[in-house]
């Protein structure tokens, strides 16, 4: 990540309200990036990646489609 994006993100990140975290790391060139990478944060967002991950994947193999009801159970 070069320098003027690392900036930018920065001053994105330090603008936005509440607990905000960020950590990025180029596994080609192990660049990293970190804003409050240290910093525990109850992190209920970030399962919808994975969730919609799955569900495209299933999608592009034909066994659902984008009106297919999927239940997600603890």
């Amino acid at each position: 990540m070069n320098e003027k994006i690392k900036e930018a993100a920065l001053k994105e990140l330090q603008e936005l309200e509440g607990c905000v975290g960020m950590s990025y790391e180029d596994l080609t060139t192990g660049d990293t990036f970190q804003f409050n990478g240290d910093t525990p944060i109850y992190a209920a967002s970030v399962i919808k990646l994975p969730v919609f991950m799955c569900i495209k994947k299933w999608i592009n193999e034909g066994s659902a489609d984008g009106h297919t009801l999927i239940r997600i159970r603890e």
